[in-house]
Formats: C-alpha cells, structure tokens, sequence
C-alpha cells in the first residue's frame, strides 16, 4: 500500500467513525430506520453497522440492483417512491443517479441557480407511490426516517400523519418555500424540536434544539450560494 492510498484509507475511516457517532444519537440498537431515497445505500449502512433494521426505498431499478448485491437479505428493500398518496408517480432519471427526482419544479430551479447545470434528466419512469403511513403499516414505526428525494421532500412529508421520533430532510435553497412548508407540517403534527446539519459535516450546527419558527428564521439567513446545503433534523 502506498503512502497515498494509506492517507486514503485512514481518512476514510475517519470519516466513517464520524457518521457513526453522529448517528448514534437518532439510531438505537434494534431499532428501525427508514433510508427514503436510499440510491446505493451509503447511510443505509451506516444504520446496519449501527444495529438497526433498515428498511432501504429507492425507486430506481439500477440502484435497487447495486443494493440487492451490496445487502441481500439485510436490507429490507422497497422498490418505490414515496408521496402524499398511494398511486404511481413519474421520475425523472438524471444521468447522475443520486439526482434522479420526481420534482420538474426542482430539476429547473437547481438548473437555473447553477447548483446542477451540467447534468440533464432526460429520461422518465413510471414508478409506484407509497406513503410514509404505508410503509409505517407495513414495517412499524421508525426510531429515525433519512428523506434524501431531490427536491420532493414535502411530498413525501404529506404522506405522514404522526408524529415520528426523529427524521432528517435534505434542504437548499431552491424553491425554499417547499421545506418551510415541510417545517410547518412536521410542526403541526407534534415534531416540535429542530435542528440543522451543513453539507456533509456530520455534526450539528445549533448546541440547542429550537423551535419551528426559530429554524424557519435560521433556514431563511443561510446563505443563497449553490455550495450551501444541508439537512433539517425534526424530533418529536
């Protein structure tokens, strides 16, 4: 092994150290975690390694494969979107699969601001719709619910009718009316602690859980900068 790719490696797994303590805090062992938007399954497993059972919902076929083979039986997989109601949706596939959305609102934001100008959606699919209280039938309810859905995260939030112990929604700056609104629904049905996590830094960024109104003021100073983005924590 080389110096450089021994570099690699300790930093990676640095890294993955860092996700795991962070998670620690939402995902107990034994408990059920819901990885809405799963793609590969990156923080799908985390959570495995972390004890839980994972229940993995991703819509696209090529990345439901790469988890079939990656996970097997370990990985409770659903091959679905998720919404307000159950019915079917269509998704548009980006040749960068981790920005496969069901949201064209958000496709031509994100391409207007810049933050995803040099990829394209060309291709569509119809997929299946769940809802968040259909896969809470299903499975139980989740100790900690991950909605990484590019731009369709209120949607999927208006498939919910209770409230959950904890859950993060990914946040940018298109089309911030969305996730204000996806703040005031959680808040409604009895979330009422938020907090925020910047990019991919694993820690966050409040010492104190607010509010809603007080995270709603936080979200509306961050910076409109296509290199800022993060993920909104709501506990019950």
């Amino acid at each position: 092994m080389t110096f450089v790719s021994a570099l690699d490696h300790v930093q990676a797994w640095r890294r993955r150290s860092k996700a795991l303590r962070f998670y620690r805090r939402f995902v107990p062992r034994g408990g059920l975690c819901f990885d809405v938007g799963a793609n590969i399954g990156e923080r799908a497993a985390l959570f495995l390694e972390l004890g839980a059972r994972v229940v993995a919902v991703e819509p696209q076929e090529k990345c439901a494969a790469i988890m079939r083979e990656r996970f097997g039986r370990r990985v409770e997989l659903v091959r679905a979107a998720l919404g307000p109601e159950i019915g079917e949706a269509e998704i548009l596939i980006s040749d960068y699969p981790t920005l496969s959305s069901l949201s064209p609102e958000w496709v031509d934001a994100v391409q207007a601001s810049g933050r995803f100008s040099e990829f394209s959606w060309s291709e569509r699919q119809v997929v299946p719709m769940l809802t968040l209280e259909e896969l809470i039938g299903r499975f139980g309810e989740p100790d900690f619910c991950k909605i990484d859905v590019e731009g369709f995260e209120l949607e999927v939030l208006r498939g919910l009718a209770r409230p959950l112990r904890t859950l993060s929604f990914e946040f940018t700056f298109e089309r911030m009316e969305r996730r204000l609104a996806a703040v005031d629904h959680l808040a409604r049905l009895g979330m009422t602690r938020f907090n925020f996590s910047y990019g991919e830094s694993l820690e966050l960024e409040l010492d104190e859980w607010v509010a809603g109104h007080q995270i709603v003021s936080f979200l509306l100073r961050t910076p409109r900068k296509i290199d800022v983005f993060g993920d909104v924590y709501a506990a019950r």
